[in-house]
């Protein structure tokens, strides 16, 4: 029930490469602010680890469509 786009093919593997990552960078810890990098912008549920597979599931129909 949530809207996922990208603005073209490098967003989408940006997206995909920190949807999958295990660990994230966390701004707080390496001296940035919040709001200041793009993904805090991003929204809780495309974070979320119980949301991984469906957004990864996402993420490659968007691909698919792009190619």
């Amino acid at each position: 029930g949530h809207e996922l786009w990208a603005y073209n093919g490098a967003h989408l593997a940006w997206l995909r490469d920190f949807v999958a990552a295990k660990l994230r960078p966390n701004p707080r810890v390496e001296g940035g602010h919040q709001n200041q990098q793009l993904a805090s912008r991003l929204p809780r549920w495309m974070l979320d680890a119980k949301n991984r597979e469906r957004v990864m599931e996402s993420l490659a129909w968007l691909d698919g469509r792009l190619h």
